[in-house]
């Protein structure tokens, strides 16, 4: 069955699965532990959402980062949540890269890796599965992570609420940087 659609291009579940597994070998072997926040700065697209899956696939959380920012804000909430790898569009490697990050072209890097397996699963304490940054009501932004359970229940709440099937689609519009 179709899992996303982007303009004209479609993406099944199963690739989905394949695709996030590859970018969740990957960022384990670059030494992503459990627990820890990657970067993710990659316009809307198919990537955008093989590299969210692929982060809490690893048993890292994500963190946004709109390519709109200017670097001292980038620098700052790459600093802030000791994010050392971020997962980018070939047009902002160079720019995250003289940030001090690990900046990992996710197309090249992540189709090009062999493991397309189901990453394991693992018994662990509660995971974060993303963090925001607000704009701060004292100029310096601040850090609110939302862990797996949040996420979990304000999905099947969502589903809930809506009376949503497998039938239903839903539209993606707000920025993944907005919770």
């Amino acid at each position: 069955r179709i899992a996303l659609i982007h303009q004209d291009e479609t993406l099944t579940y199963q690739r989905l699965d394949e695709r996030a597994n590859q970018v969740a070998a990957l960022l384990r072997d670059r030494g992503t532990t459990d627990n820890a926040l990657v970067g993710i700065m990659v316009a809307p697209s198919f990537a955008m959402i093989v590299g969210i899956l692929g982060i809490l696939k690893a048993g890292a959380g994500y963190v946004y980062l709109e390519k709109a920012l200017p670097d001292e804000r980038i620098e700052f909430v790459l600093g802030e949540a000791k994010i050392a790898v971020v997962l980018v569009d070939p047009d902002v490697k160079q720019r995250v890269a003289a940030l001090g990050v690990d900046a990992l072209d996710l197309e090249a890097e992540s189709v090009a890796y062999p493991a397309t397996r189901r990453a394991a699963v693992r018994d662990a304490p509660p995971r974060r599965a993303y963090a925001v940054f607000t704009s701060g009501s004292t100029g310096a932004p601040k850090g609110a992570c939302v862990d797996h359970r949040g996420l979990v229940n304000h999905t099947c709440s969502f589903i809930e609420n809506h009376d949503l099937d497998e039938n239903d689609r839903v539209l993606q519009f707000a920025s993944p940087s907005f919770d």
